[in-house]
Protein backbone atom coordinates (compact mmCIF):
# COMPACT_ATOMS: atom_id res chain seq x y z
CA UNK A 1 0.00 0.00 0.00
CA UNK A 2 0.99 3.58 -0.74
CA UNK A 3 2.40 5.65 2.48
CA UNK A 4 -0.18 7.96 3.07
CA UNK A 5 0.92 12.10 4.10
CA UNK A 6 -0.95 12.36 7.33
CA UNK A 7 -0.71 16.09 6.85
CA UNK A 8 -3.20 16.04 4.15
CA UNK A 9 -5.78 14.43 5.85
CA UNK A 10 -8.32 16.33 8.24
CA UNK A 11 -7.78 16.59 12.32
CA UNK A 12 -10.96 14.43 12.90
CA UNK A 13 -9.55 11.88 10.20
CA UNK A 14 -6.04 12.23 11.92
CA UNK A 15 -7.15 11.39 15.38
CA UNK A 16 -9.36 8.14 13.84
CA UNK A 17 -6.13 6.94 12.04
CA UNK A 18 -3.94 7.63 15.22
CA UNK A 19 -6.82 5.33 17.04
CA UNK A 20 -6.71 2.69 14.58
CA UNK A 21 -3.15 2.06 15.01
CA UNK A 22 -3.00 2.23 18.66
CA UNK A 23 -6.01 -0.57 18.46
CA UNK A 24 -3.82 -2.99 15.94
CA UNK A 25 -0.94 -2.35 18.39
CA UNK A 26 -2.58 -3.47 21.67
CA UNK A 27 -4.35 -6.72 19.45
CA UNK A 28 -0.07 -7.36 19.11
CA UNK A 29 0.46 -6.82 15.72
CA UNK A 30 4.21 -5.46 14.62
CA UNK A 31 4.97 -1.60 13.50
CA UNK A 32 5.56 -3.32 9.80
CA UNK A 33 2.35 -5.24 9.97
CA UNK A 34 0.50 -1.84 11.11
CA UNK A 35 2.42 0.51 8.72
CA UNK A 36 1.44 -1.82 5.43
CA UNK A 37 -2.13 -2.07 6.79
CA UNK A 38 -2.55 1.48 7.89
CA UNK A 39 -1.12 2.84 5.02
CA UNK A 40 2.05 4.98 6.64
CA UNK A 41 5.44 4.64 7.68
CA UNK A 42 6.97 2.12 10.59
CA UNK A 43 8.47 5.12 12.20
CA UNK A 44 5.18 7.19 11.70
CA UNK A 45 3.56 4.21 13.58
CA UNK A 46 5.99 4.06 15.94
CA UNK A 47 5.88 7.69 16.74
CA UNK A 48 2.12 7.36 17.21
CA UNK A 49 2.59 4.47 19.79
CA UNK A 50 5.53 6.19 21.68
CA UNK A 51 2.59 9.84 21.82
CA UNK A 52 -0.02 7.49 23.23
CA UNK A 53 3.18 5.61 25.83
CA UNK A 54 3.81 8.98 26.90
CA UNK A 55 0.65 11.23 26.97
CA UNK A 56 -2.65 8.32 27.12
CA UNK A 57 -5.41 9.87 25.18
CA UNK A 58 -4.58 13.18 24.86
CA UNK A 59 -1.43 12.52 22.65
CA UNK A 60 -3.76 11.24 19.80
CA UNK A 61 -5.65 14.63 19.54
CA UNK A 62 -3.73 16.91 16.84
CA UNK A 63 -1.74 20.20 17.55
CA UNK A 64 -1.78 23.28 16.73
CA UNK A 65 1.02 23.46 13.53
CA UNK A 66 3.73 26.35 13.27
CA UNK A 67 5.63 28.68 15.53
CA UNK A 68 3.31 30.29 18.67
CA UNK A 69 1.91 33.51 18.01
CA UNK A 70 4.33 36.25 18.43
CA UNK A 71 7.55 34.30 18.32
CA UNK A 72 10.36 35.63 16.56
CA UNK A 73 8.80 39.08 16.52
CA UNK A 74 10.98 42.35 17.08
CA UNK A 75 8.38 44.70 18.94
CA UNK A 76 6.07 43.87 21.40
CA UNK A 77 2.71 43.96 21.54
CA UNK A 78 2.36 47.34 23.26
CA UNK A 79 5.41 48.78 20.66
CA UNK A 80 3.66 47.41 17.68
CA UNK A 81 0.53 49.30 18.75
CA UNK A 82 2.09 52.09 19.58
CA UNK A 83 3.78 52.79 16.40
CA UNK A 84 0.50 52.18 14.50
CA UNK A 85 -1.04 54.87 16.15
CA UNK A 86 1.82 57.30 15.64
CA UNK A 87 2.04 56.03 12.08
CA UNK A 88 -2.54 56.91 12.02
CA UNK A 89 -2.30 60.15 13.93
CA UNK A 90 0.99 61.86 12.72
CA UNK A 91 3.04 62.67 9.69
CA UNK A 92 6.72 61.49 9.58
CA UNK A 93 8.21 65.67 9.93
CA UNK A 94 5.80 65.99 12.79
CA UNK A 95 7.74 63.06 14.95
CA UNK A 96 11.31 64.87 13.17
CA UNK A 97 12.17 62.15 11.36
CA UNK A 98 13.37 63.44 7.74
CA UNK A 99 10.44 62.08 5.29
CA UNK A 100 7.60 63.53 4.13
CA UNK A 101 5.02 60.94 4.10
CA UNK A 102 5.14 57.11 5.51
CA UNK A 103 7.05 54.62 3.88
CA UNK A 104 9.48 51.57 5.66
CA UNK A 105 12.34 53.28 5.49
CA UNK A 106 10.25 56.13 7.79
CA UNK A 107 8.74 53.20 9.76
CA UNK A 108 12.12 51.67 10.17
CA UNK A 109 14.02 55.15 11.65
CA UNK A 110 10.93 55.48 13.82
CA UNK A 111 11.45 52.37 15.92
CA UNK A 112 14.93 52.80 15.84
CA UNK A 113 14.58 55.97 17.44
CA UNK A 114 11.78 55.36 20.38
CA UNK A 115 12.68 51.51 20.97
CA UNK A 116 16.28 51.37 19.76
CA UNK A 117 15.45 48.29 17.93
CA UNK A 118 17.16 48.13 14.30
CA UNK A 119 14.57 46.15 12.21
CA UNK A 120 15.30 45.36 8.83
CA UNK A 121 13.26 47.18 6.06
CA UNK A 122 11.70 43.94 4.53
CA UNK A 123 11.25 42.77 8.18
CA UNK A 124 8.93 46.39 8.31
CA UNK A 125 7.23 45.32 5.38
CA UNK A 126 5.82 42.40 6.74
CA UNK A 127 4.89 43.92 10.07
CA UNK A 128 3.07 46.80 8.28
CA UNK A 129 1.05 44.14 5.78
CA UNK A 130 -0.26 42.66 8.75
CA UNK A 131 -1.22 45.76 10.33
CA UNK A 132 -3.20 46.55 7.33
CA UNK A 133 -1.10 48.74 5.42
CA UNK A 134 -0.25 48.52 1.73
CA UNK A 135 2.37 49.61 -0.79
CA UNK A 136 1.68 51.64 -3.09
CA UNK A 137 3.08 53.36 -6.05
CA UNK A 138 2.59 56.75 -7.62
CA UNK A 139 0.34 56.24 -10.91
CA UNK A 140 2.15 55.40 -14.35
CA UNK A 141 1.68 58.84 -15.51
CA UNK A 142 3.32 60.28 -12.88
CA UNK A 143 6.38 58.74 -14.53
CA UNK A 144 5.01 59.10 -18.06
CA UNK A 145 4.62 62.98 -17.50
CA UNK A 146 6.58 64.75 -20.27
CA UNK A 147 9.11 66.87 -19.47
CA UNK A 148 9.14 70.80 -20.38
CA UNK A 149 10.30 71.92 -23.58
CA UNK A 150 12.90 74.92 -23.25
CA UNK A 151 12.54 77.65 -25.16
CA UNK A 152 9.64 80.27 -25.66
CA UNK A 153 6.21 79.35 -24.91
CA UNK A 154 4.08 79.91 -28.17
CA UNK A 155 -0.13 80.26 -27.11
CA UNK A 156 -1.75 78.18 -28.75
CA UNK A 157 -5.42 80.27 -28.56
CA UNK A 158 -3.08 82.77 -30.81
CA UNK A 159 -2.54 80.21 -33.67
CA UNK A 160 -5.15 79.38 -36.22
CA UNK A 161 -6.09 75.72 -36.91
CA UNK A 162 -3.30 75.29 -39.49
CA UNK A 163 -0.61 76.87 -37.68
CA UNK A 164 -1.36 74.89 -34.06
CA UNK A 165 1.34 72.15 -33.10
CA UNK A 166 0.28 68.78 -33.33
CA UNK A 167 -0.52 66.58 -30.37
CA UNK A 168 -0.06 63.35 -32.04
CA UNK A 169 3.33 61.79 -32.95
CA UNK A 170 4.19 62.20 -36.66
CA UNK A 171 3.82 58.66 -38.67
CA UNK A 172 7.15 58.87 -39.91
CA UNK A 173 8.85 59.02 -36.78
CA UNK A 174 9.96 55.30 -35.81
CA UNK A 175 9.69 54.39 -32.18
CA UNK A 176 13.45 53.90 -30.14
CA UNK A 177 14.19 50.30 -30.04
CA UNK A 178 13.99 50.03 -26.79
CA UNK A 179 12.74 52.44 -23.99
CA UNK A 180 14.59 52.50 -21.22
CA UNK A 181 13.15 51.36 -17.70
CA UNK A 182 10.71 53.40 -15.37
CA UNK A 183 11.43 54.70 -12.26
CA UNK A 184 10.05 52.20 -9.60
CA UNK A 185 8.71 50.05 -12.02
CA UNK A 186 9.88 45.96 -11.15
CA UNK A 187 10.37 45.20 -14.88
Amino acid sequence: MKHLDMRSLTPEAQEERRRQVIGLRQAGQTYAAIAAQVGMTQTGVFNICKRFAERGLAGLKCQPRGPAPGHGCLLTAEQEAEVQVLIWQQMPDALGLDFALWSRPAVQELVRQRFGIVVAVRTLGSYLARWGYTPQKPLRRAYERPRRRSGTVICSASLSMDERPSRRRPATTPEPASKPPLAGSNR
